[in-house]
Formats: structure tokens, C-alpha cells, sequence
């Protein structure tokens, strides 16, 4: 706040007071006042007050005159008592009222000096003088809005009032309206051209906009004109950090510490820069000097504490985080980066509490959410995280970033068609983002949209072409859809791009075998063995090649490698059981599938394999037993009901204990010409010739090639 110009009787007063000796005279106190001997103004001032017969209109002058006297000696209670004598006995006064509205605007007694000047206003409305100074008093009291409307009052009267223009532009830059701040800054400078503060302010203004080479060159004007202006060097080092011209602004901040070793705020300062340049012992060395020159300023220890945590000591981080909070406890910014220092030593909790507090702060911070969010999935707290993305949505519905957090939090959920939603609605913002694609794809193919999926592994491969992840999802949508060959050819790309992926290998192989490639199979099985020779599975998926091409003693052997890798996988026993039972060996089958019961008691099928040894073997009655089991574990499975109808009617010749499962078998499935066959022969079995031809012909049409069928319809003379 400028020194404010007192209002005194500046011109001959035409006294007509009684003479109460030759010293004690209005005249007097006037010249006494003139040479500014404030001490005879208020003792003259004083006599006469306390003289006999006093004029009311000489009190009024003699108090207006010791209060201005005591205003002139920065007495100002008493200042203002006199003056306030002097309006009480002349409210029309108007010289008592000025002089006590700028003695209540020098102690801060804003409110009280705002109705002065407003009275002031009242008589004499083009007043240029008090509607400046009345701004001033509103600008203290927060009321810029008040006080815009009397700066322009103000250089309406008083076009050439810099004064009034610069305050108007510091209203308005507090108001956030730095175009119109700078504007009237701009008018106090062309007024007068070495204005200071104007130069400064119109530097913070560009500085807030983010022109920070307009602020530099309002700051340089400014040093050119006072080179000892500390504040210009330290805004115009600001300007250039912002730049990210750290070395030039350690020269300024290297300037104020020349001139003054003891500026706390420099040293914080270039710790600030030196820590933007990675400079970080020199950083530390810096707040450290900050913090001993002034050990209650925050930023330094936020400082200070930003380049611990760039050097990995998070302990001591967070230590000077808590310090810049009890300092002062509302820096929003010391929670936030508090809480990401406690994340860096994985205490969710404690960072979830700092976020709290960041965004109890500054609650219009959208990135606070979301970072709370992302905390808050951590720890499994889907719901609440949700809220929290879903508010940083809200609050900032063209950043990408929130979109792709809250994608990110729907998959985690298992809420495929709300992640999709927000992969749509980041890709409009950001169409070109290699990861948004292969996420989006993601969630279409948890949705079964697999046509999509590839649209989109396609678009996330033009972006990042070397990416093998991209074919191999792809690869993995393409076989969804049942386009093996494509997702060979992709299998194939990805190990162009890195051709020591084993799985790529085994993968390309399995789509060989679905094609019916048999050979080429092989041969990518081969690879991935030879690459990693100790993987069970890749010799269990080689063995079913070898048992298509009926290559049962190469089964055998990759059979007994998938074995003797996972002896505890009941898989290769079933496997290698149903192999030695196609080559004949019931015996070692029924070890093996004996073998993969101990390790699985729970699988059906095994069962059921087990059960055509025991047939293979003559012990019906065990194969009987053994269907038992796999129809109580599977009701459902009408291989096992038909096994069961044979064996009882085929080996046992009991037909009527065999018809209902012949039944349920066909039920269960309508297209099994091997169910049918039973059911005829069944039939045939109680003495229903006509029904069993009828029911091995309806067989015979399903599968043509079945020749048990054919061989019985030619027994019974109907081929």
C-alpha cells in the first residue's frame, strides 16, 4: 500500500478568531505547518483548544490542525480522535474528513476509511483522488470488483493517474482477468515509462498466462532501469525456469545472493533450478542454506524435499513434505507429492489420506482424483476408486488421461462394455495412442467382438508395427473367429519380431494341427523343444500330431517326456493311456489311466478310458463300475451312457438293463451315429428286428463311413 497523500488547510485561511496572544494563532499553526514543525502544530494546536470563548469554527480548524500534525508523526489514534472532534462539531468539514480517511487507510482500518472516502464521493463526485483511494481500501478489503469500478472512476477524472491504472491492473490480476490486468498496466507504463511496479506486475500477468518471454522482457526493462531491483532478478529467474532455462536463472538468483548473501528466497529458489537440472547435492546444499536463513518457509522444504525423492530417499522426503505442511497447512501441493512419496514405499493408505487432504485443499484438481483413484484400486477399493475417476471425468471431460484411468479401473471390474465406452471416448480425444487400441481390443474381446478386436489390434500394428504383442493378440482374435491360417501368418510375425518365443512357437503349431498341416506342426513343436527342451506341455500338444499321423511310438515317447517333466499332471498318464490302448497294450493302459486316477479321482473321461481296457481286457463287470463313476461324476456325458449300454448289452447280453442308457445317450446327443448303432443293437437284442434296422439305418445316414454299422445291417440281409 503507497504512502497516502494528507489533505492539510493548504491555502490562506481568512481567520477571524479573538487574540489570545501574539503566538497562539490559527496563522500560526498554519506556518508552523508549513515548515513542517509538526510538534508546534499540535502544542499550538493544543493552546488554542484549551483556551476561553474558542469559536466552534475555530475548534473545528485547530482539531483538523492537531490531527494533522499527529497524522504527519504517524500518531494516528490520535489523529483520528481529533479529526473525528472536528466532524462531530462540522460534518460538512470536508478537509477533517479526508485527513482521518487516509489516517484509518494507514492502520489498516479499511472499512472505516472506505466511508470516508464515500462521503468525500457524496459532495464532490468527480473526485479523482478519493475514488483511487477508496479503490485502495476496497482492493485490501478483497473487494476487487468494488475497487475496479473505482480505479476507472479514478482515471476517468484523472486520465494521467498511473497510480490508479497500475492498482486496477493488480485488482484485475487477482480476479484472474489478466488480459484487462495487463492492459492497465500497460497504461500506467506509457504514462510513465520507468514505473516499476507496472513493469513487475505486467510481468506477473504475462507470467500467469504463460507468456514467460513477455514477462522476461518486462523484468530486463525493469533491471535496465534499477540494476538493484532483487524482486525483478527473482521473477525473471521464475520466467526462465518456467522456459526451462535453469542456467540462466541460477545467474539471476546467483545475482540477489551477491547483493544480498542472506535472501532465504534466492537460495530456495536456485535450489529450485539446480533440482530441475538434476543437480540434486547442489539442489540440497541450497535448501538446506534457505531453511537456515529462514527455518519457517515452506517451499523450501518442499524443495528440498523434491530432490530427495528425485534421489530415491523417500524417507526423508516425506520427512520435509510434513514439515512444509505444519508450516503451513494448507500447501495442497505438499499432500500431493507426500502421497507419492508414500506410494513409492507402497503405503497406499497413507497416500490415499494425503490426496484427501490435497483435494480437501483444492478440490477443483481433477488429477487429485485421479490419483486417488489409481491408490485406491490398488488396494481393491473398486467402488470408491470408481467415484473418484468418475469426478475427474466430470470435472475435465476432454482430458484423455481420465478416460483411460477409469477404462483401466472398468477392466478390473470385469465391466468390459463401460471400459469400451471410455476407450471410444479417449481415442476421439488422442486417435493415435498405441496402448489405447490394444486395451480397447481387450475389453471387445471379453465382450466376444472379436471382428472389432482385430479392427483394432490392425490400428494399434499401424501405429506400433514392431510390436509383437500386437500380432500375437491378434493372432488370438483370429483364432476366436476360427481363422487359423490368419493366425498362423501372425504367429509367424511375432517371431520375425522375436524369434525365441517359445509360446509362439507351440501356438503356430497348434493352428498348423487345426488346418490339418501335420508336418508343419512338427516342425514348429520341434522349435519351441529346441529352444526349451523342459516344457511338459509342448511334448504333450506334439503327441497328439503323432497319434493323427498315427505315429503311436512317437506319441509314446512325447507322451513319456510330458511325464517325466509334470509327473504330477493326470493329462500325459490319460493321454499315454489311450495310446498303448490304440496300439493294443491294454495293460500298460490301465497303468496309466490307474496312475492318473490317484493324481485326478474328479475326471470323468478317465474313467470312461479306463473302462474300454477293463472291456479290452474281458473284466466287463470292472468296465461296468468304472462307467458308474463317470456318469455319478458327469450326468451329462453320453459317451459314458453309451459305453455303459454296450458293454452291458454287447458282453454281458444284458439288453434290458441296457436300454435306458442307450436312451439317455442319444438324448444327451442326437448326432452320435455310435449311439444309435447301440440303441439298434439293443433293440435287436430284446427281439425288435424291424426297430433295430430302422435305428442302424438312421445311424448308417449320419455317419456312412461306420462300418460296424454297415456289417450289421448286411448280418441282418437290409444292406
Amino acid at each position: 500500500m503507497g504512502r497516502v497523500l494528507f489533505c492539510f488547510l493548504s491555502f490562506c485561511l481568512c481567520v477571524a478568531c479573538e487574540e489570545s496572544g501574539p503566538d497562539v494563532t490559527l496563522d500560526n499553526v498554519f506556518n508552523a505547518q508549513m515548515i513542517e514543525d509538526y510538534d508546534l502544530v499540535i502544542n499550538l494546536s493544543t493552546d488554542i483548544l484549551g483556551q476561553w470563548g474558542v469559536s466552534k469554527e475555530d475548534k473545528v480548524k485547530a482539531y483538523t490542525f492537531r490531527g494533522g500534525g499527529y497524522s504527519k508523526l504517524e500518531q494516528y489514534e490520535p489523529a483520528i480522535a481529533d479529526l473525528s472532534d472536528a466532524i462531530k462539531l462540522d460534518p460538512t468539514w470536508r478537509l477533517a474528513v479526508l485527513d482521518r480517511a487516509a489516517a484509518y487507510q494507514a492502520i489498516g482500518l479499511y472499512a472505516e476509511a472506505v466511508e470516508d472516502w464515500t462521503e468525500i464521493i457524496r459532495t464532490d463526485p468527480q473526485h479523482a483522488e478519493a475514488f483511487a483511494q477508496r479503490g485502495e481500501a476496497r482492493a485490501a478489503l478483497g473487494q476487487h470488483k468494488l475497487a475496479i469500478e473505482d480505479f476507472t472512476q479514478a482515471v476517468k477524472f484523472n486520465p494521467s493517474a498511473a497510480r490508479s491504472y497500475n492498482l486496477r491492473g493488480l485488482s484485475h490480476r487477482l480476479l484472474r482477468q489478466y488480459e484487462s490486468a495487463i492492459q492497465d498496466f500497460t497504461a500506467a507504463i506509457e504514462i510513465k515509462p520507468a514505473f516499476l511496479a507496472a513493469l513487475n506486475n505486467r510481468g506477473l500477468a504475462y507470467n500467469s498466462l504463460g507468456q514467460y518471454a513477455r514477462a522476461i522482457e518486462d523484468y530486463t526493462i525493469a533491471l535496465r532501469l534499477f540494476p538493484r531491483y532483487l524482486m525483478g532478478y527473482n521473477n525473471r529467474g521464475i520466467s526462465l525456469g518456467f522456459l526451462g532455462q535453469h542456467e540462466a536463472a541460477i545467474r539471476d538468483f546467483n545475482t540477489i545472493i551477491e547483493f544480498n548473501p542472506e535472501d532465504a528466497f534466492a537460495f530456495n529458489n536456485r535450489c529450485n533450478a539446480y533440482g530441475k537440472l538434476g543437480e540434486l547435492e547442489r539442489a540440497i546444499e541450497d535448501c538446506n542454506k534457505a531453511i537456515e536463513l529462514d527455518p519457517n518457509y515452506a517451499y523450501s522444504f518442499f524443495n528440498r524435499a523434491t530432490a530427495y525423492g528425485a534421489l530415491g530417499e523417500f524417507g526423508s522426503a516425506i520427512e520435509d513434505y510434513t514439515r512444509a505442511t505444519e508450516l503451513n497447512p494448507k500447501y495442497a501441493e505438499a499432500f500431493n507429492k507426500r502421497a507419492q512419496a508414500f506410494e513409492e514405499l507402497s503405503d497406499k493408505l497413507k497416500a490415499i489420506e494425503d490426496y484427501t487432504k490435497a483435494i480437501e485443499l483444492t478440490p477443483k484438481r481433477a488429477v487429485l482424483y485421479l490419483k486417488r483413484c489409481a491408490a485406491l484400486g490398488e488396494i481393491s477399493e473398486y467402488g470408491e476408486a470408481l467415484t473418484d475417476c468418475s469426478k475427474a471425468v466430470e470435472m475435465n471431460p476432454d482430458s484423455p488421461p481420465v478416460f483411460s484411468q477409469r477404462a483401466l479401473l472398468y477392466q478390473k471390474l470385469e465391466q468390459y462394455d463401460d471400459a469400451v465406452k471410455d476407450w471410444d471416448r479417449f481415442i476421439e480425444l488422442n486417435p493415435n495412442v498405441y496402448a489405447a487400441y490394444m486395451n480397447r481390443a481387450l475389453g471387445l474381446k471379453k465382450m466376444n467382438q472379436y471382428d472389432r478386436a482385430v479392427d483394432d489390434y490392425i490400428k494399434a500394428i499401424e501405429l506400433n508395427p514392431e510390436s509383437e504383442s500386437a500380432f500375437l493378440e491378434r493372432a488370438g482374435a483370429y483364432e476366436s473367429l476360427g481363422q487359423f491360417d490368419r493366425a498362423t501368418d501372425d504367429y509367424g510375425k511375432a517371431l520375425e519380431l522375436n524369434p525365441e518365443n517359445i509360446a509362439s512357437f507351440t501356438n503356430r503349431a497348434n493352428n498348423f494341427l487345426r488346418l490339418g498341416q501335420y508336418e508343419k506342426a512338427l516342425d514348429s513343436y520341434a522349435e519351441s523343444i529346441n529352444l526349451d527342451p523342459n516344457i511338459a506341455g509342448t511334448y504333450f500338444d506334439r503327441g497328439l500330431v503323432h497319434i493323427t499321423l498315427e505315429q503311436y511310438d512317437n506319441a509314446i515317447e512325447d507322451y513319456t517326456r510330458a511325464i517325466e517333466l509334470n509327473p504330477i499332471d493326470a493329462g500325459g498318464f490319460v493321454m499315454r493311456g489311450g495310446t498303448f490302448g490304440v496300439m493294443g497294450q491294454l495293460e500298460s493302459a490301465l497303468e496309466d489311466f490307474n496312475r492318473a486316477i490317484e493324481l485326478d479321482s474328479n475326471d470323468a473321461t478317465t474313467f470312461v478310458r479306463r473302462a474300454a481296457a477293463f472291456n479290452g481286457l474281458g473284466q466287463y463287470d470292472r468296465a461296468v463300475d468304472d462307467l458308474n463313476r463317470a456318469i455319478k461324476l458327469d450326468p451329462a456325458d453320453g459317451t459314458a451312457y453309451n459305453s455303459r449300454c454296450w458293454t452291458n448289452a454287447k458282453h454281458l447280453g444284458r439288453f434290458e438293463a441296457a436300454l435306458p442308457d442307450c436312451e439317455t445317450a442319444v438324448k444327451l446327443d442326437p448326432a452320435s451315429a455310435n449311439a444309435l448303432h447301440s440303441l439298434a443293437f439293443v433293440h435287436e437284442g430284446l427281439g425288435d428286428r424291424g426297430l433295430a434296422v430302422e435305428e442302424y439305418r438312421r445311424a448308417l445316414e449320419m455317419d456312412p463311413d461306420l462300418q460296424a454299422t454297415k456289417d450289421d445291417l448286411a448280418r441282418l440281409g437290409e444292406l
